[in-house]
């Protein structure tokens, strides 16, 4: 009985701890936001999707194809360059056997851009290049069916500016998986003005079957997740300038309990495509995204990222890491230490990285790029690792309170770099003694 006793009272203890209430916040946010998506779709009582057109042959397009067709879409695929369609075919057919062969036959090819005349949906997945993308577009658009819906995979460019240049009369979709395809279960979806809603029933429908969660965001540079993986960056690159040992930079976050480092983000992401992020949030929103020099110094030696081949870690054949790049040291003068990071300095640093995520978090918001704390907190943690225990972003903000942020953030910014001051949002917030969660009311207006 005492046995049983203690169990219960344990029991009780963990289900009510704040633990506990954050996972199951996190649980029922990412269910309303799938379940959200199905009832749209049943709602408008749209035509489901059944054929996918996927054009662009490299890591993000096959990696789409294949989930696609192992999920019972009829999937036809083409290269943006004809020669390596072929190759993306077999390609495509190789992931696809190697986890359910069965599916095997959902996939074809298109040698001619007619070949996808019939599609239902057309998937654009080439290189992050506006150019590229609408010289691409702009010779299949005039052969797709009327009511094709098309899509762009994109983390970064603005998707109603291609519509315009395109001229495009088909209802228009950004979307952004994340990699690796199979895995990650974020899917960012941004909506272009000319696309009807039964046409985003149809998308997020789409994506249900894909066992994806959709999220939609207003177009905008870098939408929601890279907007913020980008101040978390730049932050975690003007600490490396500042003399902070890179192990201790990486190993911080990891103790707070994200999946891997900054560091270790680049490296998995690829510093063109960082860097490629980081200069449209330079070029649109201004000086509080200026690039740290130590990022420029990186990719000026040649270290472009796990993929490449060389990246700001070594590794070995099976991809051990071995340790970082001797010419960060050498010629960058980066430091590194042997000594592990005190808990103390871990919470120094990790201040340093997240708060100012916060604060772009409430430009979000205050720029309705997402309309609710939830949608934040839901993009943390499916598109960039955030803790669940921890809520997410936002969830984790009110449980340090707000005046506490904005005091810390005055003293980061005093720091060396790109001058910054607190959002109003946050001002505001705290001007009025409110949370992101205040009284339970989960709002995107302060």
């Amino acid at each position: 009985a005492a046995g049983q006793e203690y169990e219960a009272k344990s029991f009780s203890e963990l289900a009510t701890s704040t633990t506990a209430r954050n996972l199951i916040f996190v649980f029922f946010t990412t269910e309303f936001a799938k379940l959200s998506a199905s009832s749209k779709a049943s709602k408008q009582g749209a035509k489901p999707i059944q054929t996918v057109g996927i054009i662009g042959g490299g890591v993000m397009g096959t990696a789409i194809a294949s989930w696609a067709a192992i999920k019972g879409f009829k999937v036809i695929v083409k290269a943006a360059n004809p020669e390596r369609t072929g190759l993306m075919h077999e390609t495509v057919k190789t992931d696809v056997i190697r986890i359910d062969a069965k599916h095997a036959e959902n996939i074809s090819s298109a040698s001619e851009y007619e070949d996808l005349a019939d599609v239902d949906l057309l998937i654009e997945a080439c290189s992050e290049n506006i150019g590229i993308k609408i010289d691409l577009l702009s010779k299949i658009l005039p052969l797709l069916k009327p009511d094709a819906i098309v899509a762009t995979n994109t983390s970064s460019l603005s998707v109603n500016e291609l519509v315009e240049k395109l001229n495009s009369t088909h209802d228009f979709f950004g979307v952004h998986f994340f990699h690796p395809v199979d895995r990650m279960p974020l899917v960012e979806v941004i909506p272009a003005g000319n696309a009807q809603r039964e046409s985003q029933a149809k998308i997020l429908s789409f994506l249900s079957v894909l066992e994806k969660t959709p999220l939609i965001v207003k177009d905008s540079t870098c939408f929601v997740v890279n907007r913020l993986l980008c101040t978390y960056i730049n932050e975690a690159a003007r600490l490396a300038e500042a003399d902070v040992p890179l192990n201790w930079i990486d190993d911080s976050p990891v103790d707070f309990g994200m999946p891997i480092g900054p560091w270790t983000v680049v490296d998995e992401v690829g510093m063109d495509v960082a860097l490629l992020v980081a200069d449209s949030l330079e070029e649109k929103i201004g000086e509080r995204f200026t690039k740290p020099e130590v990022l420029k110094g990186v990719k000026a030696l040649g270290i472009s990222g796990k993929r490449s081949g060389k990246g700001i870690y070594q590794r070995d054949e099976s991809g051990k890491v071995l340790g970082l790049q001797p010419e960060l040291l050498e010629v960058l003068k980066l430091k590194v230490s042997t000594e592990k990071v005190s808990p103390e300095e871990a919470e120094r640093l990790n201040e340093r990285m997240f708060y100012p995520m916060i604060d772009e978090a409430a430009r979000c918001l205050s720029e309705k790029v997402v309309r609710r704390p939830r949608e934040i907190d839901m993009a943390t943690v499916l598109g960039m690792g955030f803790p669940p225990f921890r809520g997410g972003l936002l969830k984790y903000a009110d449980s340090i309170g707000i005046p506490k942020i904005i005091e810390k953030l005055e003293e980061i910014y005093r720091e060396p770099g790109p001058a910054r001051d607190v959002s109003d949002y946050l001002k505001q917030m705290a001007a009025t003694g409110r949370s992101f969660y205040s009284s339970g009311k989960d709002a995107g207006d302060a």
